[in-house]
Protein backbone atom coordinates (compact mmCIF):
# COMPACT_ATOMS: atom_id res chain seq x y z
CA UNK A 1 0.00 0.00 0.00
CA UNK A 2 1.60 2.99 -0.78
CA UNK A 3 1.30 6.53 0.98
CA UNK A 4 -0.46 8.97 -1.26
CA UNK A 5 -1.85 11.34 1.40
CA UNK A 6 0.45 14.01 3.03
CA UNK A 7 -1.76 14.79 6.97
CA UNK A 8 -0.79 17.80 9.03
CA UNK A 9 -1.61 19.48 11.50
CA UNK A 10 -3.35 19.03 15.52
CA UNK A 11 -7.06 18.92 17.23
CA UNK A 12 -6.54 20.03 20.83
CA UNK A 13 -8.13 17.97 23.79
CA UNK A 14 -9.38 20.39 26.45
CA UNK A 15 -9.21 19.04 29.02
CA UNK A 16 -6.35 16.66 28.41
CA UNK A 17 -7.14 12.89 28.05
CA UNK A 18 -6.07 11.20 31.68
CA UNK A 19 -3.59 8.43 31.66
CA UNK A 20 -6.23 6.11 33.54
CA UNK A 21 -8.30 6.76 29.93
CA UNK A 22 -5.77 6.55 27.19
CA UNK A 23 -3.16 4.26 28.86
CA UNK A 24 -4.86 0.86 27.30
CA UNK A 25 -5.88 2.29 24.35
CA UNK A 26 -4.57 2.07 20.65
CA UNK A 27 -3.87 5.78 19.62
CA UNK A 28 -2.09 6.28 23.21
CA UNK A 29 1.29 4.99 21.58
CA UNK A 30 1.16 4.46 17.55
CA UNK A 31 2.47 1.28 17.73
CA UNK A 32 -1.18 -0.20 16.91
CA UNK A 33 -0.68 -0.01 12.75
CA UNK A 34 -4.96 -0.80 12.92
CA UNK A 35 -4.85 3.00 13.47
CA UNK A 36 -2.17 4.31 11.21
CA UNK A 37 -3.00 7.62 10.46
CA UNK A 38 -3.38 9.39 14.16
CA UNK A 39 -2.70 9.22 17.61
CA UNK A 40 -3.22 10.98 20.82
CA UNK A 41 -0.31 13.41 21.48
CA UNK A 42 0.68 12.83 24.98
CA UNK A 43 2.24 15.29 27.29
CA UNK A 44 4.52 14.24 30.19
CA UNK A 45 5.41 16.33 32.84
CA UNK A 46 7.70 15.70 35.76
CA UNK A 47 7.60 16.13 39.02
CA UNK A 48 10.43 15.92 41.94
CA UNK A 49 8.84 14.66 45.18
CA UNK A 50 10.61 13.12 48.45
CA UNK A 51 10.52 9.34 47.18
CA UNK A 52 11.70 10.45 43.39
CA UNK A 53 10.65 11.48 39.87
CA UNK A 54 6.47 11.01 39.47
CA UNK A 55 5.91 11.55 35.80
CA UNK A 56 2.36 12.92 34.52
CA UNK A 57 0.98 11.72 31.66
CA UNK A 58 -1.80 13.24 29.37
CA UNK A 59 -3.39 13.31 26.27
CA UNK A 60 -3.40 16.73 24.86
CA UNK A 61 -4.12 16.48 20.87
CA UNK A 62 -4.62 14.06 17.48
CA UNK A 63 -2.30 14.34 15.51
CA UNK A 64 -0.62 12.56 12.95
CA UNK A 65 1.57 9.85 13.33
CA UNK A 66 3.87 10.71 9.97
CA UNK A 67 4.18 6.94 8.40
CA UNK A 68 3.43 6.48 5.07
CA UNK A 69 -0.08 6.29 4.47
CA UNK A 70 -3.33 6.42 1.97
CA UNK A 71 -5.84 8.08 4.34
CA UNK A 72 -8.40 6.07 3.84
CA UNK A 73 -9.50 5.54 7.35
CA UNK A 74 -8.48 9.21 9.05
CA UNK A 75 -11.83 10.43 9.41
CA UNK A 76 -12.98 7.20 10.98
CA UNK A 77 -10.04 6.93 13.36
CA UNK A 78 -10.59 10.27 14.15
CA UNK A 79 -14.27 10.09 15.10
CA UNK A 80 -13.24 6.82 16.79
CA UNK A 81 -10.92 8.79 19.46
CA UNK A 82 -13.61 11.95 19.33
CA UNK A 83 -16.22 9.07 20.89
CA UNK A 84 -13.70 7.24 22.73
CA UNK A 85 -13.05 10.82 24.61
CA UNK A 86 -15.32 13.39 23.89
CA UNK A 87 -16.62 13.18 28.07
CA UNK A 88 -14.56 13.14 30.78
CA UNK A 89 -14.94 10.38 33.60
CA UNK A 90 -17.10 12.80 35.60
CA UNK A 91 -19.43 13.56 32.33
CA UNK A 92 -18.20 16.91 31.56
CA UNK A 93 -17.55 17.11 27.66
CA UNK A 94 -14.20 18.02 26.00
CA UNK A 95 -13.35 20.56 23.24
CA UNK A 96 -11.79 19.60 20.07
CA UNK A 97 -10.23 22.89 18.50
CA UNK A 98 -8.06 22.37 15.51
CA UNK A 99 -7.69 20.91 12.33
CA UNK A 100 -6.06 17.94 10.17
CA UNK A 101 -5.51 19.35 6.74
CA UNK A 102 -5.10 16.23 4.36
CA UNK A 103 -3.38 16.30 0.61
CA UNK A 104 -4.15 13.45 -1.61
CA UNK A 105 -2.16 12.71 -4.79
CA UNK A 106 -0.19 15.70 -5.40
CA UNK A 107 -2.80 18.33 -4.10
CA UNK A 108 -5.52 17.18 -6.68
CA UNK A 109 -7.73 16.76 -3.48
CA UNK A 110 -7.33 18.65 -0.02
CA UNK A 111 -9.55 18.91 2.53
CA UNK A 112 -9.66 19.21 6.26
CA UNK A 113 -10.85 17.00 9.14
CA UNK A 114 -12.59 18.67 11.92
CA UNK A 115 -14.60 18.56 15.08
CA UNK A 116 -17.44 20.48 15.22
CA UNK A 117 -20.30 20.01 18.45
CA UNK A 118 -18.44 16.53 19.46
CA UNK A 119 -19.02 14.98 15.77
CA UNK A 120 -15.76 14.61 13.16
CA UNK A 121 -16.48 15.80 9.68
CA UNK A 122 -14.63 16.80 6.49
CA UNK A 123 -14.85 20.54 5.55
CA UNK A 124 -13.90 20.77 1.89
CA UNK A 125 -12.52 24.46 -0.04
CA UNK A 126 -14.55 26.27 -2.15
CA UNK A 127 -13.86 28.19 -5.08
CA UNK A 128 -14.42 31.98 -5.63
CA UNK A 129 -13.69 33.64 -8.93
CA UNK A 130 -12.07 37.03 -9.46
CA UNK A 131 -15.98 38.18 -9.91
CA UNK A 132 -16.71 36.71 -6.59
CA UNK A 133 -18.83 34.31 -7.74
CA UNK A 134 -18.41 30.79 -5.92
CA UNK A 135 -18.23 27.94 -7.69
CA UNK A 136 -21.30 26.00 -6.81
CA UNK A 137 -22.93 29.61 -8.57
CA UNK A 138 -21.69 28.36 -12.19
CA UNK A 139 -23.84 27.48 -15.09
CA UNK A 140 -23.24 23.97 -16.68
Amino acid sequence: MSGDARISGRITITPPVTWGEIHDKPWATGQDRSYPDVVVELDTTEVNTPTGVVKHMSGVAIVPTGHETNGYELLDEVRRIVVAFGTTSDGTARTFAGFLHVVWGGGQEVYRVVVQDGRAGVARPRMVWPDGARDEDAVA
